[in-house]
């Protein structure tokens, strides 16, 4: 016969496998929401390098430290570095991403408010560091 004792562990141990599994299927279902962008977005990528940013848009045009946007429009960074680590950071939309030598990270963004927002590298990347700002241009 099970002793009482063995009763309450193991109904701790299968209660707090229950618990602890759905929190795991709530969890993995919240994260694949939010890392999988809205439809119509447009891809931009990021391509850091000491010390300055360059945007390519989908039509295969560059631009050097300015990013521009439309408001409301959901876009997608394919995020990557030319050297050493950066970290492609707008504080304003609490947007941050590193950017590594040889991976390409992704992030999806919607600037909803027009304006110009500074972009910053958000890591230690040499001694220019300081002057590694870009700039994002939300037009409406």
């Amino acid at each position: 016969m099970v002793s009482r004792e063995r009763k309450i562990e193991i109904m701790s141990v299968l209660i707090t496998s229950v618990v602890l599994g759905y929190i795991g299927v709530i969890s993995a279902i919240q994260l694949i929401a939010v890392d999988t962008p809205p439809a119509r977005s447009i891809t931009i990528k990021v391509i850091a390098e000491q010390f300055l940013w360059t945007f390519e848009y989908p039509n295969g045009t560059r631009v050097q430290n300015e990013l521009r946007v439309k408001a409301g429009q959901v876009v997608l960074l394919e995020v990557t570095s030319l050297d050493v680590i950066h970290s492609f950071f707008v504080y304003d939309l609490g947007v941050k991403i590193d950017a590594n030598p040889g991976h390409v990270n992704h992030y999806w963004f919607r600037a909803d408010t027009p304006g110009q927002y500074r972009i910053f590298c958000a890591e230690f990347c040499g001694v220019s560091h300081y002057a590694m700002i870009g700039k994002l241009i939300v037009e409406p």
